[in-house]
């Protein structure tokens, strides 16, 4: 009787995808994070879009803005959850999860950087005149921090570098060589290459 096949034993995971999958889970716990403050704030932060806009020639523009804001906290909800699911994937050692992963993260990093670049050049007073009477960034920014909490800031912007260094992170670790060998392509369990048949011999002539 033939000895049954020995059992093939999965290969392991990398700790560096591992951990690569841990930063992902992070990030999108920023992310989550991020959207139910924003959205939880969307009156305070209308009522100081209508006081600053109020007696200018932009004061209807306060359903724009909010709506901007309501925007940006939907799509932080929509990368949280595409951030678990590649992070699921990538645990599984699925290539092309990898490679959307590294996009969605370079996306997302490009978005991170602007938004706190931005942030910052309003807060530095830059082009602090506002055009045709309209009220200027930093006009903006005095009336946001007095109708919001005063944590609201700067926990916004904790949250957007700890996810922001979370992705930078991972997207290293899933570059790692240990991390290639784990996402290369590898035949299922019990497969064999086929055997190419052997033409048929002809018979001898006399």
């Amino acid at each position: 009787m033939a000895d049954a096949a020995a059992p093939v034993e999965p290969e392991r995971r990398p700790a560096v995808v591992t951990a690569a999958c841990w930063m992902l889970y992070l990030a999108a716990a920023g992310q989550l994070l991020l959207a139910i403050i924003m959205f939880s704030h969307l009156g305070a932060t209308r009522q100081a879009y209508t006081k600053v806009l109020a007696d200018t020639p932009v004061k209807g523009a306060t359903d724009v803005s909010v709506a901007i804001i309501a925007a940006n906290a939907a799509v932080n909800l929509v990368f949280a959850i595409g951030y678990v699911v590649v992070a699921i994937l990538d645990g599984r050692g699925r290539n092309p999860a990898r490679i959307v992963t590294w996009v969605i993260a370079g996306l997302a990093i490009c978005m991170s950087c602007c938004g706190l670049a931005s942030t910052a050049i309003a807060l530095s007073g830059l082009g602090d005149n506002g055009a045709n009477g309209a009220p200027s960034a930093q006009d903006i920014q005095r009336a946001l921090r007095a109708a919001l909490p005063g944590w609201y800031e700067p926990v916004i912007t904790t949250i957007q570098v700890v996810s922001l260094a979370a992705l930078v992170v991972a997207v290293v670790l899933l570059a790692l060589p240990a991390a290639n060998q784990f996402f290369r392509r590898k035949p299922a369990a019990g497969w064999e290459p086929p055997v190419p048949a052997t033409p048929p011999v002809p018979p001898p002539t006399a």
